[in-house]
Parts: structure tokens; C-alpha cells; sequence
């Protein structure tokens, strides 16, 4: 399970009492999420693949519609290529 909570990571800037991020906070933080990832995605792969088989079963699509910003657009990219080769099904990006 990804533990951070990011509230944590503002605090109060002493000259100016505005919220204030410090990056080199956040990195460690976010480092330690993206390592747990493998491991988050890898206990839950089979629940995932049951859930979307049921749901899917017996559907067919014309299109697939991948809304993504930053690195999750890097990922939308990879899958449209894996939809697009793998199931024969045209896939548009979008940037919302």
C-alpha cells in the first residue's frame, strides 16, 4: 500500500507564513513510494486481472481513450502500443 501522505511535507516558511514545499523532502518521499510500487502492483496482479476479466468478458470497443499527464502519460503511451498491437483496438491520448 503507497503510505505517503503528502500534507506532511508542506510546512509554514518562516519569513513569510506561506506553504511552502521542500523539494529535497519530497524526493526522499517520493523515491521510497516508487519502490514500493513492484511490490503493490505485484500483490494485488491477480485481484486486478479477475476484476477487469469479469468487466470486460463478451464487450467489444471501437475505441480506447487514455486520459494521462506527465509520467503517467509515458505509461498511456506504452499501452496504447500494447492495445493497439496485442488487441487489434485503435487508442487516442489526451491530455486532460
Amino acid at each position: 500500500m503507497l503510505t505517503t501522505d503528502y500534507r506532511l511535507l508542506f510546512t509554514d516558511h518562516p519569513s513569510n507564513k506561506q506553504s511552502t514545499l521542500y523539494p529535497q523532502m519530497l524526493g526522499k518521499k517520493m523515491e521510497a513510494e516508487i519502490r514500493e510500487q513492484p511490490a503493490a502492483l505485484g500483490s494485488n496482479c491477480q485481484r486486478y486481472e479477475h476484476e477487469l476479466s469479469n468487466h470486460l468478458r463478451g464487450k467489444q470497443f471501437d475505441l480506447v481513450l487514455i486520459a494521462a499527464r506527465g509520467s503517467s502519460d509515458h505509461a498511456a503511451l506504452y499501452a496504447r502500443y500494447l492495445i493497439e498491437v496485442y488487441l487489434g483496438i485503435p487508442v487516442s491520448l489526451a491530455a486532460p
